[in-house]
């Protein structure tokens, strides 16, 4: 099973076609963003380089709470949305989540990183190798 990454969501904002949108006119973006400044700020930098479109594109956004223990729910959430581009604004204990979920529910996003989440060894690796293979663009 194939599931892309796209590592590296810069806190300069987000050019859609530098991001996730290879060709593809419309895109069903899903947003998971930490609920703090942190988040927030990463989700006012993707909304403000989408521009006008960012209001038709993004289907979901769901904030979690760094206490939750999993974001499971809202990762099946994200799918039953139909998102085909996963922008998952999270640190790296629950983008490994988000990876190993994906991968269970046969969700194939598009997936989007942001910076401190993009650790081979830490976060990447450890879901990719137990249920499904990685290609990188």
């Amino acid at each position: 099973m194939h599931y892309r990454l796209v590592a590296q969501l810069s806190k300069r904002g987000a050019d859609p076609g530098e991001v996730c949108f290879e060709g593809k006119a419309e895109r069903q973006v899903a947003v998971l963003y930490q609920n703090d400044d942190y988040g927030k700020d990463y989700l006012k930098c993707l909304k403000d380089g989408l521009g006008a479109k960012a209001a038709s594109m993004i289907v979901a956004e769901d904030a979690y709470e760094v206490a939750e223990p999993t974001i499971d729910s809202q990762a099946v959430n994200m799918k039953s949305l139909n998102a085909d581009v996963f922008v998952d604004i999270t640190t790296p204990k629950f983008t490994a989540q988000a990876i190993r979920k994906a991968a269970e529910i046969g969700w194939k996003p598009l997936h989007v990183l942001n910076s401190v989440s993009t650790s081979m060894g830490a976060v990447i690796n450890p879901p990719v190798s137990k249920t499904h293979r990685a290609s990188f663009r």
